[in-house]
């Protein structure tokens, strides 16, 4: 149970395009993949539980 915690979140990043690489000459762009939908999942779950633990642990949520 959640007892009135305000909650904001803010995402000041943008997205990773590519990385440079460095080659014999000029650097080199290679761009990155995206996620894939089943690791942005992964990605959402394992944040979920460790919010999940933190508001437990700090008296925000309560065990049933």
């Amino acid at each position: 149970m959640l007892r009135g915690a305000p909650l904001a979140v803010s995402a000041s990043i943008g997205p990773l395009d590519g990385v440079y690489r460095r080659t014999e000459g000029e650097p080199e762009f290679q761009e990155a993949r995206g996620p894939s939908r089943d690791e942005l999942a992964g990605l959402l779950d394992k944040i979920i539980a460790r919010l999940m633990k933190m508001l437990t642990r700090l008296g925000y949520l309560i065990e049933e």
